[in-house]
């Protein structure tokens, strides 16, 4: 599920004039995709590597991650105020900065998060199924 929403936010990215251009009628595309994607998921499947755990929670219990985060974003700090001083024009192209900037902020996040869900879900199953074997 992820992989496809990474691979339509590369394609939108890169193709902002044509979403921007076509977004009266795409804007309910992209509705009816986030209903069916709320209604798909489950309780279980919510939150960051357990259920209910919100961002902070999920950074508290992962130090690397915050860390990374921290040291992203004076990288990207100081891209930017580079950028600025030699007249890069951030404007002409703000998907592709913009898809430069946040993959490899939540990228990790998210690899981190499913696998804990993966582990999670797994030992559930193994859970279930000794149960059903052992009756």
């Amino acid at each position: 599920m992820w992989g496809g929403f990474l691979l339509l936010m590369v394609i939108a990215s890169v193709n902002y004039r044509c979403v921007l251009d076509n977004w009266d009628w795409l804007r309910w595309l992209v509705f009816a995709a986030i209903l069916l994607l709320a209604a798909r998921g489950g309780k279980e499947t919510m939150g960051w590597g357990e259920p209910g755990k919100n961002l902070n929670d999920f950074l508290e219990s992962n130090p690397t991650l915050k860390v990374w985060i921290v040291f992203y974003v004076f990288c990207i700090l100081l891209f930017l105020a580079y950028g600025l001083a030699q007249g890069f024009e951030f404007y002409e192209s703000p998907g592709s900065w913009l898809l430069l900037g946040f993959v490899p902020l939540f990228l990790p996040l998210l690899v981190v998060a499913e696998y804990q869900r993966y582990k999670r879900l797994g030992m559930q199953s193994n859970h279930r199924f000794n149960k059903d074997v052992s009756r």
